[in-house]
């Protein structure tokens, strides 16, 4: 279907399916949530308060907003500029996303100006006329590609296994 471009049209694909809080986790991406904060309630509570979040790391590293879906973190934790791996104006952001939510009345707008961002289409997300929020997240590592994975895999390995999110199946 042309109408649904990259993941973000894969999850608008799905739109029949959601409920009225929806929380996103991609399977490329490995995050951990604050202990004190769990990530379920955590984003459950930021839906309280907004129609759309965001769990954010705090980031102003120019190579690593560029690979990333950069966030422009405000004090209150609003988001008030969100770009899919932006080439230019890096400066404007601070953050960037490892998992999203959204309130059911949000999603088609959200996820359209997701695929307009990641078809490097220029977006703005005060045009969608709903609150934007935020929560912080501890850690992020995108599996999405074998830079990351080459350059990480040996601390992956010793990593504590009881600290790791992913749960063994054999």
């Amino acid at each position: 279907d042309n109408r649904h471009y990259e993941w973000a049209g894969s999850i608008l694909s799905a739109e029949l399916l959601f409920g009225e809080r929806n929380l996103v986790l991609l399977p490329d991406s490995r995050l951990v949530a604050p202990p004190e904060s769990p990530l379920v309630p955590s984003a459950l509570a930021a839906l309280e308060k907004s129609s759309i979040v965001f769990g954010y790391m705090n980031e102003t590293r120019e190579e690593r907003l560029r690979v990333l879906g950069a966030l422009k973190v405000e004090a209150d934790s609003s988001i008030s500029a969100f770009c899919d791996k932006p080439n230019d104006n890096l400066e404007r952001f601070n953050a960037f996303w490892g998992c999203f939510g959204f309130k059911q009345k949000a999603a088609r707008s959200l996820l359209n100006l997701m695929m307009k961002s990641i078809a490097r289409e220029p977006v703005d997300l005060q045009s969608l006329h709903q609150s934007v929020g935020s929560f912080p997240l501890l850690s992020y590592f995108d599996l999405g590609t074998w830079r990351n994975l080459a350059d990480n895999a040996p601390d992956m390995r010793q990593e504590d296994p009881r600290k790791c999110p992913v749960i063994p199946i054999d």
